[in-house]
């Protein structure tokens, strides 16, 4: 004879709903580069909307400062696991991905990189159940600045040759989460300087001068801000008033750009001190989905 309790539970579980978790493939290879598989996990929603977001996780740029390989970067961590539930539940498929990264393979592999992402993922829309016209960019950090520049590079600001089948679509997203990202790469503070140099590939002195000429140099052609336009992709930045790493200046100056230019943006800054500023998964994915409707 089973238990009233028990009987309980049983009936609960009979007549609740039962929602499918999202499922991972893992170690899709979106390219091939310097004699290295270039993989991405892609999160399967259980009932898709048809809505894409390319992930690129922080790290620096540089695998060796921080601890990751270009084998590692596209794991989800417990950073990120909220905002990454959130997306599947809203119904979008998630692509994190790995990229190239410094010292060995410096600028701009890692941009050429997550351009092919967006190329693959626009190339196979159909197999992957999402619209080629409805992708996003989600990043933090080094990864938001990545993130950015898929926002606002034209396909003939692309030094990347591309030769693979999905050469021919284009690598531009339709908006982009820019997450205490760098958007000025010539004006990053002391902690920060070593990664941005060994990403560009030197270590320079970053006195008063020298920074001038950087204005003018690779360090400027490397920032989304200078590459702003009216065209650009919508931008939701989020950022934290005091980021040691990376100053909320860098969101509020690309934020000003960007909206003098006629785009789309939105600026969150919070009240904290850290390089992780607290990520609404709910607020983010209804962003996401505004910017991407049809």
């Amino acid at each position: 004879m089973i238990s009233r309790p028990i009987a309980v539970l049983v009936l609960f579980i009979l007549i609740s709903p039962v929602r499918a978790e999202h499922h991972i493939e893992k170690d899709v290879v979106y390219g091939v580069m310097s004699g290295m598989s270039l993989l991405m996990d892609v999160y399967h929603p259980s009932e898709s909307i048809g809505r894409a977001a390319v992930f690129v996780a922080g790290s620096g740029w540089d695998g060796r400062e921080v601890g990751y390989t270009e084998y590692e970067l596209k794991q989800s961590n417990s950073y990120y696991e909220g905002l990454f539930h959130e997306l599947t539940n809203a119904g979008f498929t998630i692509f994190s991905v790995n990229h190239r990264m410094a010292p060995v393979h410096n600028y701009p592999a890692a941009v050429e990189d997550v351009r092919r992402a967006v190329r693959f993922v626009r190339a196979n829309a159909e197999r992957y159940s999402v619209s080629p016209e409805n992708i996003a960019a989600i990043g933090h950090s080094s990864g938001g600045h990545l993130s950015s520049l898929l926002g606002v590079l034209d396909e003939d600001q692309s030094n990347d040759q591309d030769l693979t089948s999905a050469a021919g679509y284009s690598s531009k997203v339709q908006a982009v989460v820019a997450i205490a990202a760098p958007q000025d790469l010539t004006i990053n503070s002391a902690i920060v300087a070593p990664f941005t140099a060994s990403f560009i590939g030197d270590r320079p002195p970053m006195d008063d001068e020298f920074r001038n000429f950087l204005r003018e140099g690779i360090y400027a052609e490397a920032s989304p801000i200078t590459h702003v336009s009216p065209d650009d992709a919508a931008f939701l930045f989020i950022h934290a008033t005091q980021d040691d790493y990376v100053g909320s200046e860098h969101a509020t100056m690309m934020h000003d750009a960007a909206e003098a230019a006629g785009m789309n943006v939105r600026l969150v800054i919070e009240e904290a001190n850290t390089h992780s500023p607290t990520l609404d998964g709910v607020m983010i994915s209804e962003w996401l989905i505004e910017q991407l409707a049809d």
